[in-house]
């Protein structure tokens, strides 16, 4: 029911989107899971057409990706180094039957970010310094892995093709390489739309 109104652009909120989750992934949602309005404006925007492969970087239980692929004609993939968000992600997916998405369990270190041409980060290296934002246990996390992720992002964002598409959400821009430059803004400046023009 609720991909189904995303397929026709009406509204769901997050506490209907969130309801899929189990009861112990829902009381991370409101910190770590793209709300859905924010993930619809981003997709839209990163959607360019139906052969577009989108990224979502750290894609935790799979939301933004499940929101862009019911919402777009766009293909929508997910990397995410918990192996059990990842695998809930695609149970879900299967479950509600949600086409054109699917999800990797990687750290994003060793995954191609280059070659896509349109991204989605919603600064899910910031756990690393922030210790009140802890997901789990399952992971090292440390202010050094936070400036390597960093830097391999913006490495990896530096070499990907002119006009590629970017959405950052709640990212400091001193993050994003040069190169971007920022096309639009929406909720009070914490989600920014960049495009590679150089």
């Amino acid at each position: 029911m609720i991909f189904r109104q995303l397929e026709l652009n009406l509204e769901v909120t997050d506490d209907e989107f969130d309801s899929i989750y189990p009861a112990d992934v829902r009381t991370i949602a409101l910190r770590h899971f793209t709300p859905v309005q924010v993930a619809l404006t981003a997709a839209n925007f990163l959607a360019v057409n139906s052969t577009t492969r989108v990224l979502d970087v750290g894609s935790g239980a799979g939301k933004f990706c499940m929101v862009g692929a019911s919402s777009t004609k766009a293909i929508f993939h997910g990397v995410e180094q918990r192996s059990w968000m990842s695998d809930l992600a695609r149970k879900l997916v299967f479950h509600h039957a949600v086409k054109n998405v699917n999800f990797f369990s990687k750290n994003v270190l060793h995954f191609p970010v280059k070659d896509y041409s349109s991204i989605y980060f919603f600064n899910s290296f910031h756990e690393n310094i922030d210790a009140t934002s802890r997901i789990d246990q399952k992971v090292t996390l440390s202010s050094d892995n936070y400036d390597l992720y960093n830097r391999y992002l913006q490495l990896q964002l530096s070499e990907t093709k002119i006009k590629t598409r970017l959405a950052t959400y709640w990212v400091n821009e001193k993050f994003i390489p040069k190169c971007f430059e920022p096309v639009d803004g929406f909720y009070d400046g914490n989600l920014v739309l960049w495009e590679k023009r150089w």
